[in-house]
């Protein structure tokens, strides 16, 4: 959520899409008022065929479905308040939602905050991405994990695209200065660390999650080195 808002603050046309099982950015921001029938009843439009019919179009008008959040200066589906719908969302439905957004023709960026990378929605995304960014937790098993998961994608029995491990982007979170020390592998090279902040730990942090100067300077240099390589001149004003 930070980085979709940071990116929006560059002038960038942004969709944050969250397809955790339970979207997390519903506990962090509240939700503005809106009329539009989100991502539960695209979805359907999608399995029923409806959306292909739409306006005779060929496909769904993604703003009858999308909202401004202006929080995060981004579009994004209201949060699917039926937790059945999300944990029976296939690889094919996702597929066919990222092709959408993608072809939509609206967006410089699409943003997608997944699961457990072995679930079928996670695996969708991690067929489509242009840019797969990993963030790490400021632990050893979660480092030694990354690694495994790092050294399986590249492996020629997975039946994932080794060209995977060159799209990674990989961030530590929540550091304090104890990671410099901790040994990373060739392959897991950090593009940025995000600092510790000790007041998201209060019970009511809300939108703090998107106002900490320090953590907004992490996102920014993580921004720098992960969108400017795809889309060149949009912080330097040199296009390429």
């Amino acid at each position: 959520m930070n980085l979709a808002k940071q990116l929006g603050a560059v002038g960038l046309s942004v969709f944050y899409l969250n397809l955790e099982s339970v979207d997390s950015s519903g506990f962090i921001l509240r939700m503005p008022g809106s009329h539009v029938p989100g991502l539960e009843r695209l979805l359907y439009e999608l399995k029923a065929g409806g959306a292909e019919n739409k306006g005779g179009r060929g496909q769904p008008k993604w703003t009858d479905y999308a909202f401004r959040h202006d929080s995060l200066r981004c579009d994004a589906f209201r949060p699917v308040e039926n937790f059945k719908e999300m944990l029976q969302m296939s690889r094919q439905d996702t597929l066919d939602l990222l092709e959408g957004l993608a072809g939509a023709g609206s967006y410089d960026v699409v943003i997608v905050d997944t699961g457990a990378i072995e679930e079928e929605r996670a695996q969708a995304v991690l067929n489509r991405c242009g840019v797969l960014l990993w963030v790490l937790k400021n632990d050893q098993a979660s480092i030694r994990k990354t690694e495994r998961w790092l050294d399986y994608i590249a492996s020629p029995h997975s039946g994932m695209q080794p060209e995977l491990v060159n799209r990674s982007r990989f961030v530590m979170n929540a550091c304090t200065g104890a990671e410099d020390d901790r040994p990373l592998s060739a392959a897991l090279r950090l593009d940025a660390v995000l600092p510790y902040i000790p007041s998201w730990g209060l019970q009511h942090y809300g939108e703090l999650c998107l106002s900490s100067p320090q953590f907004i300077d992490g996102i920014q240099q993580l921004s720098r080195a992960i969108v400017e390589p795809e889309l060149p001149g949009v912080f330097t004003g040199i296009p390429v």
